[in-house]
């Protein structure tokens, strides 16, 4: 079995790569494996402080700041989900929502709401630049 989770870089012009996320999931792959071997009645407890992964998504992560005002277009798919339980409009709750299309689309942001329960000023911007102000709601879609 493999012992050890270590990963050495030498990154710059000629060298690695930067630490990225990609090589941040490869090494935990690694490491938990080893930590259960070592300590198997323990859960292990993984913190990270690696500025380049603060922001780091799956490829399919849910983003509403990854979507476009209208289905479909350059934006990427996201991974379906289920409405949360706080949900305002009860009768979703706990109901899964797809973000695609019946054609394949990526739903937008106009979309994904309406479908369940809400209502959206058609003139409201799609997202705020570069983010939404902090705990605010209603400044956009996303």
């Amino acid at each position: 079995m493999l012992k050890d989770a270590r990963c050495i870089t030498f990154p710059g012009a000629s060298g690695d790569a930067w630490w990225d996320q990609a090589q941040l999931l490869t090494q935990v792959n690694k490491a938990i494996p080893i930590f259960e071997e070592a300590h198997p009645e323990c859960v292990a407890l993984f913190v990270f402080d690696q500025s380049s992964a603060h922001a780091s998504l799956a490829p399919d992560a849910l983003c509403a700041f990854d979507m476009n005002k209208g289905n479909g277009g350059k934006q990427r798919k996201q991974k379906d989900t289920t409405i949360p339980m706080n949900n305002p409009c009860h009768r979703f709750c706990g109901k899964p929502q797809k973000l695609t299309t019946e054609t394949g689309e990526a739903k937008g942001l106009q979309q994904t709401p309406e479908e369940h329960g809400f209502t959206l000023d058609k003139k409201m911007k799609s997202k705020c630049s570069p983010v939404c102000v902090f705990e605010s709601e209603g400044c956009c879609m996303a």
